[in-house]
């Protein structure tokens, strides 16, 4: 790209980037697949930071930051701490996300590391919530610890996923006096947004947003997947990152629809479905089955339909269990076809 430094910073802070040119328009677009597929000798600049992640199918990936895409990060997270933090405050943080951590250690609230939420480990992490008044959690683990939680007031601070209704009820059932603010997030790119009834209010800072149209066009605002472009990140190549979120981009405020790729989460990882059910017929030697994705009890779980039993049951539900983290059952009964006989690999009840 032309004399890069991310497009003259496109051009100083987005102010007036209806009019940019010829090298704009020529930034690709990228998803996370080819994403997946760089290596460090890629990187135009050398990274200061390399997070390994889970990424489609649970595969691990690396994702390469800058100095100056850390620093942007974590003022995206002070931005939103500081709005809502005093310094009277105890902040419990539940994630374990490097840049949460070092975003809170520069917080003027009192903090505590809790680490990800196990059953070996629950009845430490509620004694220290139950010290806190503001919690940073994933949306998967709330149900974890929720029952457990003294009846009082709580910021509650939500990334990975949006809360369902359902669960999102059950919180303010039982903590009617907290504030449950969910955040737009991706490994990727860090915290780009706050929710405010229906829309994600977007943290611009260093991050331009924009749409790719069902047309192939690209706009600033209108219906379509999203693409992000992140100016402060040197130690990727320039981009504009399709991330596969289906939304409506106004006012610089985001309204998610659903995934719009090949793509399904399960427990907050974003999963390939060809190679999902790739795995199920290689294991199981059949051709026909239907994949259930649904939720127990607030876990995502995975139902495995064939209309014939399979010799080795246990270990699909074994090999499945490992790679996508969640609990697995075989049933023996019709597949789900659609109307022209076709078999229906995955049918995703979260969605229902």
């Amino acid at each position: 790209m032309k004399n890069d430094p991310r497009l003259q910073i496109l051009l100083n802070n987005f102010s007036g980037f209806k009019l940019y040119g010829s090298e704009w328009n020529e930034v690709p677009v990228t998803t996370r697949d080819e994403i997946a597929k760089w290596t460090i000798q890629q990187c135009p600049v050398h990274p200061s930071y390399i997070l390994n992640t889970s990424g489609t199918e649970g595969a691990s990936k690396f994702v390469y930051f800058s100095e100056s895409s850390v620093e942007s990060q974590i003022e995206r997270i002070q931005i939103v701490i500081e709005r809502y933090a005093s310094p009277s405050d105890v902040i419990a943080d539940l994630t374990d996300y490097v840049f949460v951590s070092l975003a809170l250690s520069t917080a003027k609230s009192a903090k505590i590391h809790c680490g990800t939420v196990t059953d070996y480990n629950l009845a430490l992490i509620i004694a220290k919530l139950n010290r806190s008044s503001i919690i940073v959690s994933y949306a998967t683990m709330v149900h974890k610890f929720l029952s457990h939680l003294e009846s009082r007031k709580y910021t509650i601070f939500l990334t990975g996923s949006p809360l369902s209704e359902q669960l999102h009820q059950l919180v303010i059932n039982k903590l009617p006096l907290s504030q449950i603010i969910d955040l737009y997030c991706t490994t990727e790119f860090g915290v780009m947004g706050i929710k405010e009834g229906e829309w994600f209010t977007l943290l611009e800072h260093s991050l331009l947003f924009e749409v790719f149209c069902d047309d192939g066009s690209i706009r600033e605002e209108g219906e379509g997947d999203i693409l992000i472009t992140d100016v402060s990140n040197f130690s990727t190549p320039f981009i504009r990152y399709r991330l596969g979120d289906r939304v409506i981009l106004q006012n610089k405020r985001v309204q998610f629809l659903h995934r719009s790729d090949g793509l399904i989460k399960i427990y907050n990882d974003l999963c390939s479905k060809n190679n999902l059910v790739a795995l199920v017929k290689r294991i199981s030697q059949r051709e026909f089955f239907t994949i259930v994705i649904d939720k127990k009890e607030y876990e995502d779980c995975m139902i495995i339909i064939f209309e014939q039993k399979i010799i080795n049951e246990e270990e699909l539900k074994t090999i499945l269990a490992n790679t996508y983290g969640t609990k697995v059952n075989v049933l023996y009964e019709k597949v789900s076809t659609t109307p022209t006989g076709k078999t229906k690999h995955i049918i995703d009840k979260r969605q229902a």
